[in-house]
Parts: structure tokens; sequence; C-alpha cells
């Protein structure tokens, strides 16, 4: 029975295995290199340090978080300093697909580079978490190999998706595999099925949504829609003047769209983890008009399983407070890349994050808003995403066009107003509801 038991266990390592190694390849061909030879460095890199990690835990850490940035920093300046590295890193006379993948093509916005973020994430976890001891019997396997390879590689969170932390997926596997022993070594009912309803209503959900969206855009901005393709030959020599009502109708559809790319995506990576049995965390379980009343609550609830992620290995091991809220926003720029975008970007939230704690800190009124003082700070976290990501109200040539700003957070303010009131008090009433 035992022998049995391995043998299942093992060919279903191999099947996850070999599905995880065919989706690599069609998607990054062989660019997935760089990511290899990147997990190679940190497995073989950490292993040897893992005896010392009871010892000196601390010390474990900061090593661990040295090869870990340091590999981060060598990506970034791989994607933001070269025009196309992984097309640099082989000889040209290798047919496209074979370097940049069947599926993909020479995208460079979907290659392994901009993947590495969430496979830097997994190699993180992986090397902190198993040094954190505490596994008992399964130390062994968790030390492997095999576990490190089938988790940092696993398909359908690869590429986009959730972060799912190392110790959940040991957690799973080990529950998976106590049930492979009974009634007919897995083939029974004692095994975990698969939530297929589950997943079927997450991809129904996201189907339902970007419906109402493309419903909308063939609808009530039709007009517009349709004033665009008759003026599309007069727009060189003639740029439109948008109204307010255009400017608040635009911006709230790109906010929309924002938050629909990482919903949509981070969604059918879910989806399909679920529908192999998977416990994976929601990304985005909160739509923007309820998670944007403050920047520090807009973090808590938009990707969520990264903001788990920062608090348990960052925040948290930095002492929380200012520090850790310094580290976190560093380390996620770092993340997003070397551009000075980003840098902008890191921060101007700094910034707010850091405002919105002295407020709840010194003022009754700020940890218990009303729904005024939440559609103003909603009104304003919502303009500083349009300005920060630019594409809204800009002049040709450069440059913001202020009375397009002007006119947007004057109609959006009273859109906020109804939406305080329509969301009412914190739904479980505690303080700190932002």
């Amino acid at each position: 029975r035992a022998r049995a038991r391995f043998r299942l266990r093992a060919s279903e390592d191999a099947l996850q295995a070999a599905v995880s190694a065919v989706h690599i390849f069609l998607a990054h061909g062989l660019g997935c290199l760089w990511s290899v030879a990147a997990a190679a460095a940190t497995f073989h890199g950490c292993r040897p340090l893992l005896p010392a990690a009871p010892r000196d835990p601390e010390r474990y850490r900061r090593r661990v978080w040295a090869l870990g940035l340091a590999l981060l920093c060598v990506n970034n300046f791989l994607q933001d300093g070269l025009d196309d590295a992984v097309s640099s890193m082989f000889p040209s006379s290798l047919p496209a697909w074979l370097v940049h993948g069947p599926l993909r093509g020479p995208v460079k916005y979907f290659g392994p580079l901009l993947a590495f973020r969430f496979l830097c994430l997994r190699l993180l976890s992986y090397s902190l978490e198993v040094g954190e001891g505490g596994w008992g019997a399964a130390e062994a396997e968790a030390r492997s190999a095999r576990a490190f390879w089938l988790y940092v590689s696993y398909s359908p969170t690869y590429l986009h998706g959730p972060h799912v932390p190392f110790k959940d997926w040991m957690r799973q596997r080990q529950a998976e595999r106590a049930g492979l022993g009974k009634k007919g070594h897995g083939d029974g009912d004692a095994r975990r099925r698969p939530p297929v309803r589950g997943a079927w209503r997450e991809a129904a959900s996201m189907a339902a949504l970007s419906g109402a969206a493309g419903a909308a855009l063939t609808t009530v901005y039709m007009p517009t829609v349709l004033w665009f393709m008759l003026k599309s030959r007069v727009l060189a020599v003639d740029p439109p003047q948008f109204g307010p009502a255009e400017h608040f109708l635009y911006g709230h559809l790109f906010l929309l769209f924002t938050f629909m790319q990482s919903h949509v995506i981070f969604g059918c990576s879910r989806a399909a983890a679920l529908l192999d049995g998977r416990a994976v965390g929601h990304d985005t379980p909160v739509s923007h008009l309820r998670t944007s009343v403050s920047l520090s609550h807009h973090w808590n609830w938009f990707h969520q399983t990264w903001r788990n992620f920062f608090l348990r290995h960052v925040f948290v091991p930095a002492g929380g407070g200012g520090g850790g809220l310094v580290r976190t926003v560093a380390f996620s720029v770092l993340l997003h890349g070397f551009r000075w975008e980003w840098a902008f970007w890191g921060i101007v939230n700094l910034v707010v994050l850091s405002l919105e704690r002295a407020l709840r800190r010194s003022f009754g009124w700020y940890q218990r808003p009303n729904f005024l003082v939440r559609a103003v700070n909603q009104a304003l976290v919502m303009h500083l995403q349009l300005v920060l990501f630019g594409g809204f109200a800009t002049r040709r040539g450069g440059g913001l066009d202020w009375s397009g700003h002007r006119a947007f957070l004057g109609l959006n303010l009273a859109f906020c107003l109804l939406n305080a009131v329509r969301l009412g008090p914190a739904p479980d009433g505690r303080p700190g509801f932002w």
C-alpha cells in the first residue's frame, strides 16, 4: 500500500511538472531560461544556509533578502535597461517562436522579465518560510528539490495570479497525500474534490462584469464613440474638446479598466487553480468603488495576496510603523521596475499613507468617518490615481489639461457623496473601516 501511494504521488507530481513545463515554454519559449536560472540560484544559494537558520534566524533572513533583491535588480535592469533583453540572449538565427514562445511571439510586455515579479515572491516565500522551521515530519520534503520546483513552477499561478505562501501550498499537499491511501489509494471519495462549482462561478462573475462594461461602451457611451468615428479624419488637425461629462465618464472608465485588468487576469489564474483543487486566495475580492474610500483601505483589498506577503515578510519583521511602511513601499516599487514613474508613484503613496496614519492617530472624526469625510477622501484618492498613471486629460505634446481634471474632480465629488451614502457605515462596525 505504501508503494502504491508513492507511485500515485510520483505520477501526479510528474504530471504537474510536465504541464507546468509545457505551459511555461509555450508562453515564454527559451526566454524562460533566465527564470529557471534565477530559481536554481535561489534554491542552491539558500540550501547551505538552512542548518544555521534556527540558531540565527535574523542573519538567515538578511541573506535570503540580499539574494532575492539582487536577482530582482538584475531582472529590472534587463527589462528597463535594454530594448529587447530576451532576444539579445540568443542567436539571431533562432526563430522568434522558439525564443519568445509559440503562443506569445515577440511581445515584450508579457515576457518572462515581467512575469519574474510573480516568481520573485514565490522564491522569497519558499526561502523565508522553509527556514522558519516548525515543519515536523514534513521538514525533509519541504527542503527537497521536488517540493521547491513544483511550488515555484505551478502552472495556473506562474505567469500571473494570486500569491500562495509556501506553507499553505505544503499544507494542501500534505492533506492530499493523507487521502491517497484511503478507499482505493486515491480513486475513492476520500480525496478532496476540486471545487468545480466555485471555479465556474468565479469565471461567470468575471464574464458578467466584462459584459456589463462592454454593454456600457456600446450604449451609454456610444454617442461619443460615434462622434469619434465621424470626426476621425480631422482629429489630427482639430483636437477634440471634451466637456465635463465626458471627462467624468472617461475617468471612471479608466479606473474601471484598471481594476478589471487585475480582476480578470488574476481571477482566471485563480479559477484554474480552483479547478485543480487548490485553495487560492482572491486578489480583488472587493470592487474599486468600495475599496478606494482611502489609500490604505485600497491597498488592504487590492492585490490582497500580495498585501499579505508584504505584511508577513516585510512590514512586521521591520517592526511596523513608519519604518515598516517605508520598506514595504520601497520593495513594492522595486517589484515594478526601475522607471522613474514607479519611483514617483512610490513617493506619493508613502506620503499619502503616512498622512492617513497621522490623521487616524490624531482625530476621532477620521477614525470613524461620516459619509462626507469618506466622499472627500475617495474623490481625492481616485483623482490621485488618474494623475499618477497618466492617459487622462493630457495635452497634445505633453502636460496635463487641468481644466479636464477640475471638471472630473467636481463631478466625481458629487458621485462619491452618493457612493458613500450607498456604502453606509463600516460593515463590521469596528473603527478603522479605512
